[in-house]
């Protein structure tokens, strides 16, 4: 594991420090203001930036912060959350770093809270509290008791993400009373598990639960098929029974998954040898509501004499662009229209009445993804 770099750290420090100077027009000149606006904007971009060029050295020194804060016998802080913070965007990491309460953290990380209100308010690092002894770490089993009402459900068009009958390491027929693990989401496209080569809308990410259309071929006596989540109890019920005669059998059905795990489900074969095929139809998440920060992400000064475009900053990954504003240093510059860019940004077509060389800088402005509701 790479450790994180001092000079980050120290990069990371400053970045802290000037996101809490916050200059208004009564407190300083038009200049001073329009100077420090942007620069505050641009050392977030760079510090993200730099989490995303060491992210497991960041997700290393985020844990290993809070294991004096957590009870280590209770608690394996790396097998528990490492997964989760490694496929957190740089937004999120950043955010969860600022906070001194291991909940809220932990929240972060899972996106159930907005990073942004912590990157645009704190001027440095909270300090840390100890962690509640009674809160558990770990993610709740899919379809915890009394939160079923919380999830969603997000149909995608059907994507054969298993076919045993196909080549790679988890392929081949499954043995009588044999168990065999898949992934159901993106990465499973790479798992070696006779899948297609790409599906739009399968997501990046294990998820609750998985709508599915489950087939079993190339069986040879009476049996069934068992299905349950990665990790989790094997269940007595099985969800197809088959029966020589037949060529293929097909259900469909909802299958229990496992919450950021490596893997989403585990079957297993009973009462004969059969290939199992998988097409996922849909994915079970949390539900999510609209609170959440928003930030301004600046673009590069532009120079603007009669007229010309000027652009802001690409929304970082965990944000979504829902607006822009733009700014300028004195003179009669003009917003006339304003589009939102391919890169994410947005982009304003100004006009300067008077003619006069003028620098703007344009501002995307950024809402936290929506917030998954806890569960």
């Amino acid at each position: 594991m790479t450790r994180f770099d001092s000079s980050f750290t120290a990069l990371a420090l400053a970045a802290l420090v000037s996101l809490g100077v916050v200059a208004t027009a009564s407190a300083q000149d038009q200049g001073e203001v329009y100077t420090m606006t942007a620069e505050r904007s641009r050392q977030v971009q760079t510090t993200l930036s730099a989490i995303e060029a060491d992210k497991a050295g960041f997700v290393h020194q985020l844990l290993m912060s809070w294991t004096p804060y957590v009870d280590n016998a209770q608690y394996d802080l790396f097998g528990e959350l490492q997964a989760i913070a490694l496929r957190a965007p740089a937004w999120q990491l950043y955010g969860a770093s600022l906070v001194g309460d291991f909940k809220t953290m932990v929240r972060i990380l899972r996106g159930e809270e907005g990073a942004g209100r912590y990157v645009n308010g704190l001027s440095q690092p909270e300090a840390r509290v100890a962690a509640d002894s009674g809160w558990e770490v770990v993610e709740p089993d899919a379809f915890p008791t009394g939160t079923e009402d919380n999830l969603v459900y997000v149909p995608i068009a059907p994507c054969r993400i298993v076919d045993t009958r196909g080549s790679g390491a988890r392929t081949g027929v499954i043995p009588n009373n044999g168990t065999r693990s898949f992934d159901l989401e993106a990465e499973g496209l790479t798992s070696g598990q006779g899948s297609v080569a790409s599906c739009p809308g399968l997501p990046g990410f294990s998820h609750f639960g998985w709508a599915a259309n489950v087939t079993v071929t190339g069986f040879t006596a009476i049996g069934g098929l068992k299905a349950w989540g990665f990790t989790k109890t094997e269940p007595n019920a099985s969800i197809i029974n088959f029966s020589p005669g037949q060529s293929a059998v097909a259900n469909g059905v909802v299958l229990t998954g496992c919450y950021a795990c490596g893997d989403d489900i585990t079957i297993r074969a009973f009462g004969s040898q059969t290939h199992v095929i998988i097409d996922v139809m849909g994915y079970f998440r949390s539900a999510e509501t609209s609170q959440a920060a928003v930030t301004r992400v600046a673009g590069a000064e532009t120079s603007v004499g009669a007229w010309g475009f000027v652009t802001g900053g690409a929304c970082p990954a965990g944000t979504q662009l829902i607006g822009g504003e733009l700014d300028w240093l004195g003179g009669a510059l003009v917003m006339v229209g304003e589009m939102a860019s391919v890169s994410g940004a947005m982009r304003f077509w100004a006009v300067n009445q008077d003619g006069v060389q003028r620098p703007a800088i344009a501002y995307s402005v950024c809402q936290d993804t929506p917030i998954k509701a806890a569960p």
